[in-house]
């Protein structure tokens, strides 16, 4: 029975050997790892804390770690851990997410001498004891360029705009998959954000990494791994070719050429259009066919003009330019009664806008009440004035954070969203909310967009963001 290992592994190599990694363990072929290297970030807990999310921020400011300031979020990284920061939470991302024991050394030798003893202690506890696994992140990085050029080559097509392959989970044991490259390197990411998907997600980059070595020769199959969770060809595919046009015009020129040869017995090319209907006509058998049945066609037409002179003939035409006069005048009246219906639907979302512009006022009112920007105020000020659900409002701030942090370019997801008041501790209907804010006129609908501003809901963001920034 074969080993399962690559034809050049040397027959030495047992369980318990050298281990990957150092110098005396050689690589075989069939090995995924000669092509990629494995990661993993997760989200172990968020942990709502005020002092201990300053004083994390201030130590990383002293202490020359590295700090991202995007918006109103904070991130930091240290090594093997990155903290996202919220307005009183601590969101902990780490590549050993099961062995928090580590985590808790840190943070004891960073801040022993900063807390006292009882605090100390009860903050270790929650990390050692996190509530639950709000995100699982495992990463396959292709550092072979050949390898990552087959796997780009046949998905392609259903990149999007920014350059990330995103297919959502299809289900709820599924987890969502990424795809992007940053710089030489293409990431292929598997997202879990349930136990579920979580445990699904080891499988399927097992089953990756088992077919990374034929892929540089069959890139079809890793379109078979994606097809058989995330069905790929049952997606848009948006093309953006300015050659499109001339290749459709070419492939029709085709088919009009191969119907034409097909009437006409043998290809030919013709100036004008004149003797193609005339030898269409003369096609028909000798029994009857397309030939006669045009010309009893065209001798029907000559029957119906001469009864017509000859009603004229007889004085009918008055009753005919009767007629025609009633008939213009009534398309006329519809005319005119489309265009009032029309004016007054205009109208009316002309006041609704007028009325909804009138809220964003009142909330910048109720916001200079403020003595500083606190979330749930906010969020509540945003319902009471629009009359939608505290959650609507929360929602809406996070959508506005996405964007915003976005410099307002590209398309902002409910699961960006969502995943952004999960770093606050907060859960929301994202679909339920979705819908107050459309109702609101705060947000408007758009085909392929989850989340579209309007003009109301751009303004509103503008001054809930300019009251933030003081």
């Amino acid at each position: 029975m074969g080993s399962g290992l690559g034809q050049d592994c040397p027959s030495f190599l047992n369980r318990g050997g050298n281990s990957y990694g150092n110098g005396t363990f050689p690589a075989c072929s069939d090995c995924p790892f000669v092509f990629c290297s494995l990661e993993r970030d997760a989200v172990g807990f968020v942990l709502v804390d005020l002092v201990f999310r300053n004083a994390l921020f201030d130590r990383a400011g002293s202490e020359g770690w590295d700090v991202k300031v995007r918006g109103r979020n904070v991130y930091i990284r240290v090594d093997h851990l990155s903290f996202h920061l919220g307005y009183d939470s601590v969101v902990f991302y780490s590549d050993e997410p099961f062995n928090l024991e580590w985590i808790c050394e840190w943070v004891k030798a960073e801040f022993a001498g900063e807390f006292d003893a009882g605090f100390l202690e009860s903050l270790l506890l929650r990390i050692r004891h996190p509530q639950r696994l709000s995100r699982d992140e495992l990463t396959v990085v292709i550092e072979d360029s050949v390898l990552a050029d087959a796997m780009v080559s046949v998905t392609e097509l259903y990149f999007r705009p920014d350059g990330v392959l995103y297919f959502e989970p299809p289900n709820g044991t599924t987890p969502a998959f990424r795809m992007y490259r940053r710089g030489e390197l293409l990431r292929v990411e598997f997202d879990a954000r349930n136990s579920s998907q979580s445990v699904s997600a080891f499988f399927m980059r097992n089953e990756l990494l088992a077919m990374l070595p034929g892929v540089k020769d069959s890139p079809g199959l890793f379109f078979s791994f994606l097809s058989r969770y995330y069905d790929p060809g049952a997606r848009t595919i948006v093309i953006d070719n300015s050659g499109v046009a001339e290749i459709l015009r070419d492939v029709m020129r085709d088919v009009v050429r191969e119907m034409l040869a097909g009437k006409m017995g043998d290809p030919f090319v013709c100036p004008d259009g004149k003797e193609v209907f005339e030898a269409m006509d003369n096609s028909g058998n000798e029994d009857g066919g397309e030939g006669k049945e045009r010309k009893e066609r065209e001798e029907k037409k000559k029957e119906v003009r001469a009864e017509e002179a000859g009603a004229k003939a007889n004085g009918t035409d008055e009753a005919g330019d009767a007629k025609e006069a009633g008939e213009a005048e009534d398309e006329e009246d519809a005319g005119e009664d489309e265009k009032k219906a029309k004016g007054a639907g205009e109208d009316e979302k002309a006041e609704a806008e007028a009325e909804a512009f009138g809220k964003v006022d009142l909330v910048c009112r109720r916001l200079d009440d403020l003595n500083c920007f606190l979330p749930d105020k906010v969020a509540g000020i945003l319902g009471e004035c629009f009359g939608v659900s505290v959650d609507a409002g929360y929602f809406f701030l996070a959508a506005w954070s996405v964007w915003s942090g976005r410099r307002f370019k590209g398309r902002v997801t409910s699961e960006e969203v969502l995943g952004v008041l999960e770093g606050q501790g907060v859960s929301v209907d994202g679909r339920n909310c979705g819908g107050e804010l459309l109702w609101a006129g705060v947000l408007e609908e758009r085909v392929g967009f989850d989340v579209c501003f309007s003009p109301v809901g751009i303004r509103l963001g503008k001054k809930v963001e300019g009251f933030w920034r003081g």
